[in-house]
């Protein structure tokens, strides 16, 4: 990699790093349980950018396909997860 790319790297790994911890202190301090949910939903994606960075360090480009995958993964079950939250369950039908 040439300097100026390094540099960036470098760069977006210090601030995925930072956010990774704001995310996990405010984890820690808010008790709703939907403001855990979301943080944990930016903890999980924070983690994917830190793996698309490592594949891009590494030139293993078969691990962003693998962080796009687990982002849609992921982003289904938060909103089953916030389905089961509102109705109280999983299925549209009505007691």
């Amino acid at each position: 990699m040439s300097e100026i790319n390094t540099w960036l790297v470098n760069a977006a790994i210090f601030f995925v790093v930072l956010a990774f911890i704001i995310s996990i202190a405010s984890m820690i301090k808010f008790p709703s349980i939907l403001i855990k949910l979301i943080v944990l939903e930016v903890i999980t994606n924070l983690l994917m950018a830190g793996v698309a960075l490592w594949a891009l360090v590494n030139h293993q480009a078969i691990f962003i396909d693998i962080c796009l995958t687990l982002a849609l993964i992921m982003f289904l079950g938060i909103v089953a997860y916030y389905q089961f939250l509102a109705k109280g369950s999983l299925t549209n039908a009505d007691p």
